[in-house]
């Protein structure tokens, strides 16, 4: 009996559903709230343990870039024309978590340095429990809002 949740992880699950709906990718915040609607579910992962996970995933490459439309770092399944570099793994190259080459002085060169630089700019959201940007192009920063109706519509439609 295949349960469809074991197959597939539920990040993996957001990314395509929002790439299907020709979005780009979602913010670290909005994957790890979205555990929130998981069904029967009592374990949530930390940024940690999501960048980890990406990295011993074998489904598709994950890069976090920026996003202009808002004005923070959001994962995606990569596309072609994504300039990236791999951070390493304990110094060993890996082929599934790239960033946007542009942000390597802000990331590092190492999975470790990419997981502490990825907390510092967002366990304050995840912890206030407000995990969606909302752009804030004044001061060309995100502005963390918790889900809106139509956020919490799309993550239960994806985990049906």
């Amino acid at each position: 009996m295949g349960n469809k949740m074991k197959q597939n992880k539920y990040w993996e699950i957001l990314l395509k559903k929002h790439r299907d709906k020709g979005k780009d990718g979602l913010t670290i915040p909005f994957i790890i709230g979205s555990q929130n609607y998981l069904p029967n579910n009592s374990y949530k992962q930390n940024i940690s343990e999501l960048i980890y996970d990406i990295v011993s995933s074998n489904l598709f490459e994950i890069c976090i870039r920026f996003c202009m439309g808002t004005n923070t770092f959001i994962a995606e399944i990569r596309k072609e024309r994504n300039v990236c570099y791999f951070p390493k793994i304990n110094n060993n190259e890996q082929n599934k978590l790239s960033v946007g080459i542009y942000h390597k002085n802000d990331f590092g060169e190492s999975i470790k340095e990419l997981i502490e630089n990825l907390i510092e700019k967002f366990q304050n959201p995840i912890d206030n429990k407000t995990y969606s940007a909302e752009p804030n192009t004044n001061e060309r920063t995100a502005k963390w809002n918790k889900f809106s109706a139509e956020d919490k519509i799309f993550i239960k439609e994806c985990f049906k």
